[in-house]
Formats: structure tokens, C-alpha cells, sequence
């Protein structure tokens, strides 16, 4: 048996005597030894620990996207919006690959289409929910920003 058929063997094995025992050690241990690289995963796996993680750590989750999609928004609003002075109708492939570049660059990158849906889905909304003072305080930042780069 080759090793990727071993692995996935193995996963079988350790999420069937999950099931039994429902005991968070019996995966935490095998992610930790084996990971789960390469593997497809059992139907329900990624749900169990996705429920778990939430469970261990309630509203991380959904603190951690509005985190990033505040940075996504604001990084692509300095790279359109501030840099030509209008507010754009469609989103512009130049301030996409500018987010993917700065996510990147702070060690957590983001894939161009997950931030692209990001800024499909709510960036009209953030934008148009912006006071004037926020926006003072973002072109402050903004303008600090380029004259330090």
C-alpha cells in the first residue's frame, strides 16, 4: 500500500473510532502527528471540527473575517477609490491583486476570488455605510500611507 493510501486508511480509521468513543483527542492528536494533507477527507469530518472549533472558541471565526474584510475593504478603497478620487461601478482588477498582495505580505494570504466575492458581496454596503469622519480618518491614514512607501 502506498503512502497516500495508508494515510487515507489511516483517517478512516481514526474518524470511525471518533464516532464511537466522541472523544476530541482521538483527532486532535492524529492532526496534530499526521496532518491531513493529501487526503479526502470522510463525509461529516469537516464539519465535526469545524463545530468543534466554534465550540472551543465561540465567535473567533466570525471576529477574524470581519477583521480581514475590514482590511479588505479599506486596502482596496486606498487603491482605488483615494488613489483616483472617484468611487468606481465595477471593482477594479488592479486594487483586488493590491489586497492579495498586502494579506499576503502579512502572512495571511488570501486567493484572489475569495476577496473578489468579499468585495462583490459587501463592499457597497461598507462603503456607503462610511461617516465623513471615518472617511477623514481613512484618507488621513491613506495619505501617510503612500508618502511612506
Amino acid at each position: 500500500m502506498n503512502e497516500k493510501k495508508s494515510k487515507h486508511v489511516k483517517l478512516y480509521e481514526v474518524y470511525s473510532r471518533y464516532k464511537k468513543v466522541k472523544e476530541v483527542s482521538v483527532l486532535s492528536d492524529f492532526i496534530r502527528r499526521d496532518g491531513l494533507s493529501e487526503v479526502k477527507w470522510p463525509k461529516g469530518l469537516r464539519d465535526e471540527l469545524a463545530d468543534l472549533l466554534d465550540a472551543a472558541y465561540p465567535w473567533s471565526g466570525e471576529k477574524r473575517i470581519a477583521i480581514d474584510d475590514s482590511w479588505i475593504f479599506y486596502i482596496y478603497w486606498s487603491e482605488t477609490e483615494y488613489k483616483n478620487g472617484k468611487i468606481g461601478k465595477n471593482l477594479k482588477k488592479k486594487g483586488i491583486r493590491e489586497v492579495e498582495k498586502w494579506f499576503s505580505q502579512m502572512g495571511n494570504p488570501k486567493k484572489y476570488e475569495f476577496i473578489q466575492s468579499r468585495l462583490r458581496q459587501y463592499y457597497a454596503t461598507w462603503r456607503e455605510s462610511l461617516t465623513e469622519a471615518e472617511l477623514s480618518q481613512f484618507k488621513n491614514l491613506a495619505s501617510k500611507n503612500i508618502t511612506q512607501s
